[in-house]
């Protein structure tokens, strides 16, 4: 107001008003494309401001498609043919010449066997083979001759097991008292130790160098894992660079107790090595959905999630975009991609702000 009644007091508008009148026609049209002018200039001005205070925005479109669920991992080469290397129950380990994932070859010494102790074992159980031989030949003298007792029936079964276990004792001492490999090979476990007894079970674990070889996978059981199935597929390759692709898993074990999941992924023969450390990707696609959209995309207000979709309308300043808030129910999600219900397929949407969005919001599209 204090700018018009300065111009009123300064400016004698009607006296202005009648120079122009009075003006050439050519100087009128001048004045006329000036102001014209003017006023486009102060209009691109205007609008140029008014852009540079938008958010600025990257738009995208939600499309329909698969989330693809990648884990990467390690795995250890182990064989499906392990075959357990044992004695009899109760010798004394000298030495274990072997170590876990050695290979070995067919005769190769994996432990010894303590010398004095077998020698004294051997002494006694040939002690024990003689008396109860003695028994039966006693009682086959008190008896007539035509029939063979139960007693001297169960003696007989006795001595034939002491004897099989001498046989055995003193076919280690013919060895030199060494425990060797019965077939070429990789040692996968070692379950006993010097001057600990035999168990009759297990002493060493022992595979096929080169066959049968599958790459064992141990994960930890969580939403990640979950999409693991039998239709996923597995990458593996090696730090010498051998690689294969396209495997399948052939069997799952949830272990629950544990909460792992071990994975069993058969090798290509002659590729890889027993007890080698491989790399591994697992690819798991999901069903198809309506509706999948970059995961910058998806915004979350308490426990609701929502996107920002964008409508254009065309001005008489040009193209105009406004951001509108509208709510989804999140179907599935990977890091890069979202699956989700309540948009359409095709809608444009806001995948990415410089700020913070309101429902109503007029945007500028980044170029």
């Amino acid at each position: 107001m204090r700018v018009f009644h300065f111009l009123k007091e300064k400016v004698n508008l009607k006296e202005l008003w009648n120079r122009v009148c009075s003006l050439e026609p050519n100087k009128k049209v001048k004045i006329v494309v000036i102001f014209l002018a003017v006023m486009v200039g102060l209009t691109i001005i205007s609008r140029v401001t008014y852009q540079m205070i938008l958010p600025k925005v990257v738009m995208g479109q939600a499309d329909s498609g698969t989330i693809r669920h990648t884990i990467h991992t390690q795995a250890e080469v182990k064989s499906l043919s392990e075959s357990p290397v044992f004695t009899t129950e109760g010798l004394l380990v000298d030495k274990v010449v072997v170590s876990t994932g050695q290979a070995v070859r067919k005769g190769d010494v994996l432990y010894t066997i303590e010398k004095h102790t077998l020698d004294q074992m051997i002494a006694e159980e040939q002690g024990e083979v003689n008396a109860v031989s003695k028994q039966i030949q006693q009682l086959k003298a008190e008896s007539d001759g035509n029939s063979v007792s139960a007693e001297v029936y169960s003696l007989q079964q006795e001595r034939w097991k002491k004897e099989q276990l001498l046989q055995e004792h003193k076919k280690i001492k013919r060895a030199g008292y060494r425990i060797c490999a019965p077939r070429d090979g990789v040692v996968t476990a070692i379950e006993t130790k010097a001057g600990q007894k035999t168990q009759g079970t297990a002493d060493v674990m022992l595979a096929d160098s080169g066959q049968n070889l599958t790459a064992v996978v141990t994960l930890s059981s969580d939403e990640e894992s979950s999409y693991v199935s039998q239709d996923t597929i597995a990458s593996v390759s090696s730090l010498d660079g051998k690689s294969a692709d396209n495997l399948v898993i052939a069997s799952i074990d949830n272990r629950e107790a544990e909460g792992t999941i071990v994975l069993n992924i058969p090798l290509p023969q002659s590729e890889f090595s027993l007890g080698q450390l491989l790399s591994v990707e697992l690819n798991s696609a999901s069903q198809k959905y309506d509706c999948c959209i970059p995961r910058s995309a998806l915004n979350m207000e308490g426990s609701s999630y929502f996107v920002f979709t964008v409508t254009a309308e065309e001005t008489i300043l040009g193209r105009e975009y406004t951001a509108k808030k509208m709510e989804v129910t999140l179907l599935d999600k990977n890091r890069e991609s979202v699956a989700v219900e309540g948009i359409s397929s095709g809608q444009m949407i806001i995948v990415q702000s410089d700020k913070i969005l309101s429902d109503g919001n007029k945007v500028r599209k980044m170029r």
